[in-house]
């Protein structure tokens, strides 16, 4: 939000801070379906604008009503506000998942055995002169049978990865070969000679470079 500022008011960003944090606050949310107001104090929250348009905001005990009353409405109204938004936020969630999936390379199947490299995701914006993989690769020993999952082990590290994080690199060498057992059988890593690699390597990351670039 706050990148949508004018360029001369992000000096000074910090003085907005404040409104639009109100401001996000007090707006339904496309997850959950309410205001995060709500959610927090049951209640819509009483905005200047109400006041302009004359809109009456019945949030609290009406003319008659017992306190305890009230009291056990709101929480009937929290709590059903509670269930409908982990619902909203549940359903939003499988679908952001679908079409995240939908995105994955399928173009290129990676088998159990196969050496890749993973992304760094810790790296923010484009930095063009900063590596985007890993340097050390890994091995696939396991693969999700419904998912675009895959497990890369190398000799320090064990993780379980979407495929959006991988890139093939069989021409890289492994310095400690790995056994992985799948199916009984014993795929055993080849070790090629570490200066050809290297060689390899470099290549590899300018070509990733320059299509970057374009």
């Amino acid at each position: 939000m706050l990148g949508s500022l004018p360029a001369e008011k992000k000096l000074n960003w910090k003085d907005y801070v404040g409104p639009m944090a109100h401001a996000y606050n007090c707006t339904k949310h496309e997850t959950t379906g309410y205001a995060p107001f709500y959610l927090m104090f049951g209640r819509h929250a009483r905005l200047p604008v109400d006041i302009l348009f004359g809109i009456v905001n019945n949030n609290g005990p009406t003319d008659g009503e017992q306190y305890d009353d009230y009291v056990i409405k709101l929480l009937e109204q929290l709590n059903h506000a509670y269930v409908t938004s982990q619902n909203s936020a549940s359903e939003a969630k499988a679908r952001q998942k679908h079409n995240y999936d939908k995105r994955t390379t399928t173009n290129s199947v990676l088998k159990i055995g196969d050496r890749v490299l993973v992304q760094k995701k810790a790296i923010v914006g484009k930095q063009k002169l900063a590596d985007q993989w890993e340097e050390k690769p890994y091995v696939i020993v396991n693969k999700h049978p419904t998912l675009p999952v895959y497990t890369v082990e190398n000799d320090t590290h064990k993780r379980t990865l979407h495929r959006n994080l991988l890139t093939p690199c069989m021409f890289l060498p492994i310095e400690d070969p790995i056994d992985v057992n799948v199916n009984q059988h014993i795929i055993k890593s080849r070790s090629w000679k570490i200066k050809k690699g290297r060689e390899l390597f470099e290549s590899w990351k300018r070509k990733q470079a320059h299509l970057t670039d374009s």
